[in-house]
């Protein structure tokens, strides 16, 4: 697990499980309770798409808290909304409380990154160039054709459209020329 920080009243943390699946948890700042948990899908029709599921109306049942409400959206789209009228509890439930070596254990540390060339490169730029950027993930969906990106087909279908209409204006005739400074 990564802790991101926070995103309004949450603490958003990053998990990965033993088998590579990852998703975003965020957990209520004043209850301490998750309230939402995101994952990215590849839909067939639409691409990329984030899946999220809220959890609220929390009670207790048994010494555990239990969500009474979970809504899950695909992007923007519904795809349930699920009022539970009973929760129950048919086992014991045991200490759930985490070790304290456990608590008290370091985060992990970050991930190495290593870049690679080919043993050649291409003779009109001898030099590698390596572009490393960083920060918090956008956990937004990402779409892309050419220069642009947007958050779904209908966004860059729309883009698209403006573009060609000329709505992003015009490049001037020598903006691509090679400029040198004599």
């Amino acid at each position: 697990m990564d802790l991101f920080g926070t995103a309004g009243n949450e603490s958003v943390v990053e998990v990965t499980t033993a088998k590579g699946l990852t998703f975003t948890l965020a957990i209520d700042s004043s209850t301490k309770l998750p309230s939402r948990v995101v994952s990215m899908s590849e839909n067939a029709n639409m691409g990329d798409v984030a899946i999220v599921t809220t959890f609220s109306g929390y009670e207790d049942v048994g010494g555990l808290k239990l969500p009474r409400r979970l809504t899950t959206n695909i992007d923007k789209y519904l795809q349930f909304d699920l009022n539970v009228t009973r929760n129950a509890v048919d086992a014991d439930t045991g200490d759930l409380a985490a070790p304290a070596d456990v608590k008290a254990a370091a985060p992990p540390p970050p991930a190495v990154i290593t870049v690679t060339a080919e043993p050649t490169q291409e003779s009109r730029r001898p030099a590698l160039e390596v572009l490393v950027l960083g920060g918090k993930p956008i956990r937004e969906p990402v779409v892309a054709y050419g220069p642009f990106v947007m958050n779904s087909k209908s966004e860059l279908v729309k883009a698209l459209e403006d573009y060609n209409a000329g709505k992003f204006g015009a490049i001037p005739p020598n903006a691509l020329m090679p400029h040198r400074i004599r």
